[in-house]
């Protein structure tokens, strides 16, 4: 089971496209913390609005860089996206979205592999795991 915790965000300090960094001051803690909220599964977040976080991660000292994850915005939980697509993207979970994939005959990008019939001798490496790079790097020269 996942740690789950109820929290309000104090403030957003930075913000690219498709996240939010914020400070979260968890409930019972003394200092908020850090945490990224995914826009495109949660919806905009705004200081004062309270949020379940994921704080799993953290909790277990694993490497995230001290991050939590915004699960809902609890002020706002209704979200609704205007994507196109009908490709799934973290399929079978509570935050399955569709996505407009380039594999998707819809996708303005679509021809590009379509028409293709081999990747030139381009090298491939293909792993599962984030922790399978540093080896694959290593072979590569």
């Amino acid at each position: 089971m996942p740690y789950l915790e109820v929290g309000e965000v104090v403030e957003i300090y930075n913000e690219v496209v498709g996240a939010q960094f914020i400070r979260v001051r968890v409930e019972g803690a003394s200092e908020p913390t850090d945490a990224i909220n995914y826009t495109l599964l949660t919806g905009r977040v705004d200081a004062g609005d309270r949020v379940l976080v994921n704080t799993t991660a953290v909790h277990l000292g694993l490497g995230t860089g001290g991050y939590h994850f915004v699960v809902a915005n609890l002020t706002r939980p209704t979200v609704h996206r205007l994507e196109h697509g009908h490709i799934m993207k973290l399929r079978y979970t509570p935050h399955q979205l569709n996505v407009l994939s380039v594999d998707a005959p819809e996708s303005p990008h679509h021809s590009v592999l379509q028409d293709a019939d081999d990747i030139a001798g381009m090298p491939v490496i293909i792993g599962e795991l984030h922790s399978m790079i540093a080896p694959a790097a290593s072979g590569v020269k």
